[in-house]
């Protein structure tokens, strides 16, 4: 699939609204780079490949393990 300049444009705009949008009703408790994975997962994205290493990282899974 092919997107024009424009197309990728208003996309990346609006993943960028929403993730600073996320991140206000979140109150700024959750990291920027959980929220811009929650985005992803939201846009259809897989992001299985780094969920692990992120809840280790992030909430300290590993600590508990």
């Amino acid at each position: 699939m092919v997107f024009s300049e424009n197309s990728f444009r208003r996309n990346k705009q609006r993943l960028v609204s929403e993730i600073n949008s996320m991140q206000e009703r979140l109150s700024y408790l959750v990291d920027i780079r959980v929220v811009a994975l929650i985005v992803a997962k939201k846009f259809g994205c897989n992001i299985e490949r780094i969920h692990e290493k992120v809840s280790r990282t992030v909430l300290g899974f590993s600590d508990y393990a």
